[in-house]
């Protein structure tokens, strides 16, 4: 088409031809003058009806088209730019609301993880429970449940092991170290009213004897019934504590008198009077008991201890089974104790005792036949008696190690002794009955003469009644090996001559107590005269000790009394001096290395 305007009659003539060529209608263009008088573009559609021969069809102004469609697409554009707008100030909105719910949401969890730790930091401290209702989150609460189980089983596990750490385990008492606790607790308190309070310290009596004899498990019985029986007799608010071993303690109330204290001691005695069963055996315990009174004899818990502790040896030396209180002089005796166990066992591990040998003297042949073998302890300050330091060595424990050294040294001498010509008939050495409840005793003999070469019929055992008695199996087996058994201080026991028959024995010894008035006191000439006459019924050697004097020895010898130990032949000698002795006294040298 051209760019003149068409006419009329030319538009209508060019619809008709697209018409015919295309029946279904169909669009053209044309250059049509708009009413404003502009001339534009204008595209048309034309489609022909047949039935009515008719040709219908529309245009627009292309101009007007693209302005609509600008129009509308900056219609379009506008929505569309306020829709992204809403959307993402929705956006925005949203995830501030987000953060802002995280952040008050994690502050909340923080708080409250605060608060659970504080909470859970202060029951494990304290061993109480979290209180699930002040807790917010459901997790929390069921972990707030399993802690407090936790909480539960560590209570019960702190129990068990306070009570263990504060109780004896044999006895269920409470320690030493609660005792203590308690006693100084006590002492604040009756401090603080101006009062008084006493101290009990008990020490069961010949408890060893019952573990070397019944064995541990029995003295283990024996001393939770004996912590029964003293809880049993104690008033409410007396405080009772084991402090090891057969050691107890009681740490009164108020005390206000001081016979308040011996009326309390006797029914601790009291309660030892039955017999405790043990196993199938009933045996019969004691106990020493000491006391001090505060403020009376100390203001401190330790010196309470160590004063009451003093008088129990006390009580102890007193005769056992009994009750002291607690006296100034005591801690003399207590710390001269102390100074000499200490030196006992530095004599000990330096070898500083040796042996001195008192002669056996046969009468009839005025012939040293044996003799006995005597401690004794050179000092600095001169010697020091047996009779001073035996008695600790023995409380101590320690006689057992010098007993060991007693038996080994006497063996030694009587082979060297031998060796140089001089052979006795045997070699006596004084054995306590805590060395016969040792439970290797035998072991330790047997040892002894193997390896010094001793025979076993050179060795003379001295032991006392009560030793006798109380180990006759033991006794009887170093019998039966050849080793002579003496019986020390014939007369001062308490066992029965029909036990006498049955032991087994080669020599009585008559104690000095019936032989220092023998020669004017018709009473103990009487008893020595009936102890020969028995030794010589049972076919038992009989000596007599501690002769001094020559109206003894007189009446000795006209008694027939075969041996005799004393002064008035020769004191205790060192070795080589009894060597010496041995070999002048004899009718001659002969003689005397030939008894046998």
């Amino acid at each position: 088409m051209g760019t003149a305007v068409p006419k009329g009659k030319k538009v209508v003539q060019d619809s008709v031809k697209l018409v015919n060529k295309y029946p279904d209608g169909g669009f053209y263009s044309y250059f049509w003058e708009k009413p404003d008088g502009d001339i534009a573009e204008k595209i048309a559609f034309m489609v022909g009806i047949d039935e009515w021969q008719v040709y219908i069809g529309t245009g627009a102004y292309l101009d007007t088209i693209d302005a609509e469609i600008a129009r509308r697409s900056a219609e379009f554009a506008s929505k569309v730019n306020t829709r992204v707008q809403t959307a993402i100030l929705i956006l925005l909105t949203a995830t501030l609301l987000i953060l802002l719910s995280a952040y008050f949401f994690s502050r909340r969890l923080q708080h409250n993880l605060m608060l659970f730790q504080h909470a859970f930091n202060d029951a494990v401290e304290n061993g109480i429970h979290l209180n699930k209702d002040s807790i917010f989150f459901n997790e929390f609460k069921q972990l707030a449940g399993s802690v407090n189980r936790m909480i539960d089983r560590l209570n019960r596990q702190t129990s068990i092991l306070r009570h263990t750490a504060q109780h004896d385990a044999l006895t269920d008492l409470p320690n030493r170290l609660t005792g203590n606790d308690h006693l100084e607790t006590m002492l604040q308190t009756v401090a603080e009213h101006n009062a008084s309070l006493a101290l009990f310290f008990i020490d069961l009596d010949n408890f060893k004897e019952v573990n070397d004899t019944l064995g541990h498990s029995a003295g283990d019985q024996l001393l939770r019934q004996v912590a029964e029986r003293l809880q049993g007799t104690l008033r409410e608010e007396d405080h009772l504590a084991r402090l090891g071993g057969d050691e107890f303690t009681i740490v009164t109330g108020f005390m206000p008198d001081k016979d308040d204290a011996v009326t309390i001691a006797q029914k601790l005695l009291d309660c030892f009077t039955a017999p405790f069963t043990v196993g199938e055996q009933q045996i019969f315990a004691g106990a020493s008991i000491g006391i001090a009174i505060y403020p009376e004899h100390g203001h401190s818990s330790e010196l309470l201890l160590r004063n009451a502790d003093a008088a129990m040896y006390q009580a102890k030396r007193n005769g056992k089974n009994a009750f002291a209180f607690y006296d100034s002089h005591l801690t003399v005796n207590l710390q001269h104790r102390i100074n000499m166990i200490d030196s006992l066992r530095r004599a000990i591990d330096n070898q500083e005792f040796c042996l001195h040998y008192q002669p056996q003297v046969c009468v009839k042949r005025s012939l040293t036949v044996s003799c006995e073998a005597l401690i004794r302890w050179p000092r600095e300050q001169g010697w020091i008696s047996p009779a001073d330091f035996i008695p600790y060595a023995e409380s101590s424990g320690l006689i057992n190690p010098i007993g060991r050294w007693v038996i080994r040294e006497a063996c030694e001498q009587w082979v060297r002794w031998r060796d140089q010509g001089l052979s006795l008939r045997a070699i006596a050495v004084n054995i306590s009955c805590h060395q016969l409840q040792e439970p290797d005793f035998i072991d330790h003999i047997v040892n002894c003469l193997t390896e010094t070469g001793c025979p076993a019929q050179a060795l003379e055992l001295e032991v006392t009644e009560s030793a006798l008695l109380d180990t006759p199996e033991k006794l009887t087996r170093l019998y039966n090996m050849g080793i002579r058994l003496a019986l020390d201080d014939f007369g001062t026991g308490y066992s029965s001559l029909s036990y006498l028959k049955q032991l087994p024995l080669n020599k009585i010894k008559i104690d000095r107590s019936f032989i220092d008035h023998i020669a004017h006191d018709v009473n103990d000439l009487a008893i020595t005269r009936a102890i020969l006459t028995l030794g010589k019924s049972l076919k038992l050697e009989v000596i007599a000790e501690g002769v001094e004097e020559n109206q003894q020895l007189d009446v000795l010898r006209d008694e027939q009394c075969p041996l005799i130990q004393g002064f008035i032949f020769s004191p205790a000698l060192a070795a080589d001096d009894f060597f010496e002795y041995a070999m002048r006294h004899g009718k001659n040298e002969d003689r005397i290395t030939r008894m046998g």
